[in-house]
């Protein structure tokens, strides 16, 4: 897991994660379209010079798929690591947390910790 930086993203339904997560991809110069992996749990996504991982654990529904994204993401070699709803995934910790509130409308609170 060298080289690898893991986002831990919290915030509720609707917030702005995956929102978040698409501008990170356009920085990272992946190419593609960017789409929340809430059904299939993770989806890649290369860009120049490093992959994304992106990461949506809301649906796991046990121990086994828990294992499979955590798997899935300590053989990420050279990564970002973008993980939606962190908390459901036990055993990573994070390198840094960005938490988003949505404050209604347009208007959103964003704080990275790291």
């Amino acid at each position: 897991m060298e080289n690898t930086v893991i986002i831990a993203f919290r915030g509720n339904l609707g917030a702005g994660k995956t929102v978040f997560i698409k501008g990170l991809a356009r920085g990272l110069g992946a190419r593609g379209r960017v789409a929340s992996p809430t059904f299939v749990l993770a989806r890649r996504h290369i860009g120049k010079k490093i992959l994304l991982l992106h990461v949506d654990a809301y649906r796991i529904g046990n121990r086994r798929e828990a294992m499979l994204i955590e798997r899935a993401i300590l053989e990420a070699p050279r990564s970002v690591v973008a993980i939606e709803w962190h908390e459901r995934v036990l055993h990573i910790e994070p390198n840094l947390t960005v938490e988003i509130q949505h404050l209604g409308g347009n208007r959103r609170r964003i704080t990275v910790h790291g």
